[in-house]
Formats: C-alpha cells, structure tokens, sequence
C-alpha cells in the first residue's frame, strides 16, 4: 500500500517508519504543505497522514482543503506524542484498505490541472496566454457571428454527419492500427472534416468545397496517399483566419502526412488523438454559436452555470484565439447584443475560392507554421 507523509515531527516519522510493519509498504515524504495537492495527485496514496506543530499550514486546514477537492483516499491526523501501539495500527490498518471503485461525480464548479517542469516547480497548465489584442478579438467574434447568419444551420448538419462517420468507422481505424492496415491512416481524413465544419465559419470559404463529413460512397471509399484538395483547403483556411501556435503546428504536420506503412503507429497516433481533439473545439464551437443565435440570450447567459458549459467556452476560446472571451459571458453577450443591432467587423478581408486557392497553391503542400492572416495583429 502507497502512503504519503506530511509532518513536521522528523522524530515521529523515524519512529513510524522503524516499525515492524514499515517495510511492506511504499511512503513519499511531503515536506512542504504548498505542494501536498500535486504530491497525493502524482502518488495516488491509500493513506494521507498529516501533522506536527510547525507546518507552515495547520494539518486541520490541510486535510479540509484535500476534503473540499474531493480527494479519493484517507486522510488521517496524528500528534506529536502518539503512541508506538497507535503507529503499528496505522501500518495494520493500512494493510486492511481495499478500493473500491465506482463513476465519480466530477467538480461541477473547479477543475485545475497542475502539471510539472523539468525543475519540479508545479504550475497550472490551464492558464491561457494572451495573443490577441482585445479590438483585434472582437473583430473576430463579430466575423464568426456574421458568417453564423449565413453558415450555421448547415455546419450543424456537416458537424452532424462527420461526428456519426467517426462512430461508424473509428472500431475499424483504431483495429487498422493493431493489423498494421493503411485504413488507420482514414484518421487523417476524419481530422480534417472537423477542420472543415469548423472553417464554414472563416470570412470567404467556399463551404460546398470543403471535405465531404462521410465517405463519397456508401460502398466504397478511397484512402490517398497524400491529403486530397478539399481537406488542404480547410487547413488553408483555417490557419489563414489564424490558429493556436500549438494547434497551427499540429495541422500542418498532419496536412503533410502521407501514407507510410513503415511508420504507421506513431503517426495514426498522433492523427487520433488530434482528430478527438478537433472534434471537441467543433462540438465547443456550435453549443456556443448555438446560444449566441438564438433569439432568447438564456443559454448564452448560462454557459457559465457548470463545468461542461464552461469547458465548451474555454474549447471555444482557445480554437478561435479569443482569450478576452475564456470566462467572460458577458462580454460575449455584450457583443452579440451590438452585432443585433448592426455592428460589424471593420475587417472585411475574405479567404480566397476554392479555385483560386488551388491556382495558388498548385500541388505542393501547404507552407509550415502559421501563415499571415488579415484577422491577426501586426
């Protein structure tokens, strides 16, 4: 069994550890109370024990805020003098736990995620970092919401229809990868039909050449080599209106991928796990945009109410580069109210036709990084 000890009794600790019983199990020494979340998060203890008078945080207080995020494992207070005959019961007692697993309920209000750097300083991974100015971020909602007049009903559908494609199909892409088949590489193909429900929304598309979101034919479907036209034309699309560094980066490699059976797992798992990804900003996007147009602002109002809707508006911020927007409702709603009663994005720069993007082009791939886009700061 796993314990982890936060005590400021060194004493108390060599005599707990010097018992019999000791040795037969795993104990992390947590000395510092600042960093007892992230240390019982990393080690998943069956026991927490706490004490000792010079903690820099009372053990009481430890042990309410390890109960308030709703740790699962066992939290136990011990003094200073405790008796030998008290610690062997410890070590008795702790070779009695059993887990006992069952779904979880998650935080409703709260979710951090801490993570950990080369030096072991833990920080928060969820913090956002501010890219765009916010005049340059409101240009953007308000494009968003002017191509939702035209656009939304029939990017829900295109949304509809890929996300039922990767339920038929993701049993045999994910098989494909164990039976070294090239079908694990259609995880490519997937990606980038959410790309293309997420673009009807870029200033200019071409929406009828964006990818099909299923298969051309019922019976039968083809796996090129490289990505073809219409999913180069939503990645275009996309990291011309402007993306996430990260993300940018993720799709261009993705865009150049070819089928290659010599290096097919690493590869399909990158695609997959990029493709569920993508499908989530897309999912984000339309329960967003789904309360922004609708007539009552109710639903917009609510996205803050629990942790999914608030996810749903974090997803959504971040694909769209608007960080202004991560937690304010309000001032999306604000801006909804303005764009109702006629206010527009001053910048009316369009992607180009599907055509023209082709002429463009030709047939290389499509250039790394992220390129220029209208929609981003100088």
């Amino acid at each position: 069994m796993k314990i982890v000890i936060c005590h400021s009794n060194r004493n108390l600790i060599s005599r707990l550890l010097a018992r019999p019983l000791a040795s037969s199990h795993t104990v992390s020494l947590c000395l510092q109370p600042t960093a007892l979340h992230a240390c019982v998060a990393e080690n998943e203890p069956h026991l927490v024990l706490l004490g000792g008078d010079n903690l820099a945080v009372p053990p009481k207080a430890l042990e309410k805020a390890l109960r308030k995020l709703g740790f699962h494992t066992r939290i136990l207070v011990v003094s200073n003098d405790c008796e030998n005959t008290r610690l062997d019961a410890i070590w008795f007692t702790l070779q009695a736990f059993t887990r006992c697993y069952a779904p979880v309920e998650h935080d409703q209000q709260h979710y951090t995620v801490l993570g950990e750097i080369e030096n072991q300083e833990i920080f928060d991974v969820s913090a956002p970092e501010s890219v765009w100015e916010p005049p340059a971020q409101e240009n953007r909602f308000l494009a968003l919401l002017e191509a939702a007049t035209r656009e939304h009903l029939q990017s829900k559908a295109y949304l509809k229809a890929a996300l039922a494609t990767q339920r038929n199909f993701q049993r045999d892409w994910s098989l494909a990868v164990v039976r070294h088949n090239p079908l694990a590489y259609h995880w490519r193909t997937q990606l980038f039909r959410y790309v293309g429900a997420l673009t009807h929304y870029v200033p200019g598309v071409e929406t009828q050449c964006l990818p099909l979101p299923y298969p051309a034919a019922r019976g039968m479907d083809l796996l090129p080599h490289a990505l073809p036209d219409a999913g180069r034309y939503a990645h275009g699309a996309a990291q011309w209106f402007g993306l996430p560094t990260g993300v940018a980066r993720a799709l261009t490699k993705a865009a150049e991928t070819k089928v290659d059976m010599g290096n097919l797992a690493p590869v399909v798992g990158f695609l997959g796990g990029w493709t569920n990804y993508v499908r989530e900003a897309s999912v984000a996007h339309f329960k967003v945009m789904d309360a922004c147009v609708r007539e009552d602002l109710t639903q917009l109002r609510s996205l803050r109410a629990t942790r999914q809707t608030r996810n749903h508006q974090r997803i959504f911020a971040v694909w769209w580069q608007l960080p202004e927007f991560m937690e304010a409702t309000d001032a999306l709603q604000k801006l909804v109210g303005e764009f109702r009663r006629g206010r527009r994005s001053n910048n009316g720069a369009r992607f180009e036709s599907f055509t023209e993007f082709m002429r463009l082009q030709g047939s290389g791939p499509q250039p790394e990084g992220q390129a220029p886009a209208p929609f981003r700061n100088n």
